[in-house]
């Protein structure tokens, strides 16, 4: 009996100890540029990692939205996403995030939080990332690379 209840309780403190981890925000580094306009402005520039140390996203802080109350704050990101073998697969162009202004953005490009703003920031341009397609070998050869746009998709297999 003891050791069942042994077990049960390193069951639930291996849960709770995973959970922790899946929910923090990756590693980051914020540089702020001191002064950058003689006006006394700064620009804070937050780069978000992976484990692996790869650059998954960027973003740049915007002035507030003061035509809310209260003010919204803003970024503008651009994000990476990998492949399973570790390689550079979609690649967004920049947009204006207003719902995680100051904070990592979670999701890929099929969360609707993500999709929503790519689109609106980039005239809503249903393809406003790039993509690159890799030979399936261990030499991670280029097969293809598609820029951003609708215009740019020509379905190329």
């Amino acid at each position: 009996m003891r050791h069942c209840l042994l077990s049960i309780a390193y069951f639930v403190v291996s849960l709770c100890v995973v959970a922790a981890i899946v929910a923090a925000e990756p590693n980051y580094v914020e540089t702020t540029s001191y002064d950058v306009d003689g006006n006394g402005n700064n620009v804070v520039a937050t780069e978000y990692s992976d484990g692996m140390g790869r650059t998954i996203q960027t973003k740049l802080k915007l002035a507030p939205d003061t035509s809310s109350s209260p003010p919204v704050n803003r970024d503008r990101v651009s994000c990476v996403y990998y492949d399973s073998a570790g390689r550079p697969s979609i690649a967004t162009k920049s947009f204006v995030d207003n719902i995680y202004g100051g904070r990592y953005l979670p999701g890929t490009l099929t969360d609707p939080n993500v999709k929503s703003q790519l689109e609106a920031s980039n005239g809503y341009d249903t393809r406003a990332y790039s993509t690159t397609e890799y030979w399936n070998d261990p030499y991670s050869r280029v097969k293809r690379t598609l820029g951003p746009g609708d215009s740019l998709d020509y379905g190329w297999a």
